[in-house]
């Protein structure tokens, strides 16, 4: 168990929080309602959003449906799936075992997974915290056919354990659910706790996030959102099923905006951890990652920040420490990206650019045109997608998992149904594509470099 010495630590430290929305200064709240609107009309975005400055709430609202078979209302206490941002939690765990000196980041896995093969000797948690420790990633294509299955750590764990590593230890980045898992592995190991109660005892309960939790399908958890899809003909279905235990400490927990906005004033003072610690985990050690946070630039200003998606859900947990800004987006469809909505209302509180999402009017287009589009396409952290030809329909394989069409615009420009974001192909001289941009709203791009 860990020491008992960190919890009159932690005691000691809170601050109860409470949450009360406020207006914000000039048309922040009209041009966000605004926004949001059409991002239902269009969008038919679905989710619960808070926006904050200076510790004062501005905006705390749901929109959509929870629950459309029983027709109730998202609400700023209904409670999302949180997928990969349980990573941050699983770094901030980390943290506080480091802080009591049950572990060292330094330490290498095997003292704490000593199952470790060979090819593994040399890892270190820093590394499974910075996703540069090249064990290969077991949600891909095979994972998606037994997603739906109920899993043992160890089963989870031989989906990769025996497969050769992507790169030496330290060498690059790239995105790793399966370091975050054996991070949850090792954070049992360390304190003699389940996962989930460590959270819970450690994290959650200190900070009074009572709708935080694990999420275990076969739980009762009053204000769980459902998440949903939308098919090939725009209708909405439930969004394939996924057993959580496969996802552990890389994305279980669920939350609401609110219990999350706990969290960011815990980040803001001591509550939790020292600021040493916090420093650490919000320094970029490879490309952009710290310790379970992105850490970027945007509008000129430093962002701490993670995103996560998984079957029927999408989330985004947005901080802006120099300016004490924390944007949350959780949503209960898996095809609109949470991290666009935060960007947009970022930049409406920011003053900066943003655009209300458009309608998009397609063109007809041939098979034997679109044929040059075909091919695998990846980014700079390893995830790619997939195109293909069906008849005359540009199908895409998104990293998520779900399958849409890309529908023709003009000749290299491409939407999908409910998204709000274009699909930008640049081409070499012979008209081949070489490239994918795709452009969220009127901000965020990313290119995506065809491989195959």
């Amino acid at each position: 168990m860990i020491r008992q010495s960190i919890r009159p630590w932690i005691a000691s430290c809170l601050v109860v929080l409470s949450i009360s929305v406020l207006h914000a200064a000039g048309n922040f709240d009209s041009n966000a309602e605004e926004y949001l609107q059409a991002q239902m009309r269009v969008n038919q975005f679905s989710g619960s959003v808070l926006v904050a400055r200076d510790g004062q709430v501005l905006l705390s609202r749901g929109y959509g449906m929870a629950d459309r078979e029983l027709s109730v209302p998202n609400t700023p206490q209904t409670e999302f799936r949180l997928a990969s941002v349980t990573k941050s939690f699983t770094a901030i765990g980390i943290m506080l075992l480091q802080e009591n000196g049950m572990l060292n980041v330094h330490d290498l896995l095997s003292k704490y997974y000593p199952n470790c093969p060979e090819t593994w000797k040399d890892i270190t948690l820093h590394h499974l915290l910075t996703h540069t420790s090249g064990i290969p990633e077991y949600a891909d294509a095979a994972w998606e056919k037994i997603m739906g299955q109920r899993m043992t750590k160890e089963e989870v764990i031989g989906l990769f354990r025996n497969r050769p590593l992507d790169f030496k230890p330290g060498e690059r980045y790239r995105y790793s659910n399966s370091g975050y898992f054996l991070l949850g592995c090792v954070i049992e190991k360390a304190s003699g706790e389940t996962y989930e109660a460590f959270m819970r005892e450690h994290i959650f309960s200190p900070l009074h996030m009572a709708d935080t939790g694990c999420n275990r399908i076969e739980a009762i958890i009053p204000r769980r959102a459902s998440g949903y899809s939308k098919n090939a003909d725009g209708a909405w279905e439930n969004a394939p099923f996924m057993d959580m235990s496969q996802a552990f400490s890389a994305g279980c927990i669920y939350s609401t905006v609110e219990d999350m906005y706990r969290l960011d004033r815990a980040l803001r003072t001591e509550t939790l951890l020292p600021r040493r610690s916090i420093s650490i985990m919000f320094t970029p050690f490879s490309a952009h990652y710290g310790y379970g946070w992105n850490i970027l630039t945007r509008f000129n200003r430093k962002l701490v920040s993670h995103n996560g998606d998984n079957r029927g859900y999408t989330a985004t947990f947005d901080r802006y420490p120099d300016e004490d800004v924390c944007v949350i987006v959780l949503s209960n469809q898996d095809f609109r990206y949470a991290g666009t909505v935060a960007r947009d209302l970022e930049a409406i509180l920011f003053g900066e650019k943003y655009a209300l999402p458009k309608e998009h009017k397609a063109i007809s287009a041939t098979g034997e045109s679109l044929e040059r589009y075909v091919g695998i396409y990846e980014d700079s952290s390893g995830k790619s997608i997939q195109l293909w030809l069906d008849g005359n329909h540009l199908m895409q394989k998104a990293p998520t998992g779900r399958v849409f069409e890309f529908i023709p615009e003009s000749d290299a420009t491409f939407f999908g149904k409910f998204i709000d974001a274009s699909f930008i192909f640049i081409r070499d001289e012979k008209g081949v594509a070489t490239e994918l941009v795709i452009r969220e709203g009127a901000g965020d791009e990313s290119v995506w470099r065809r491989t195959k």
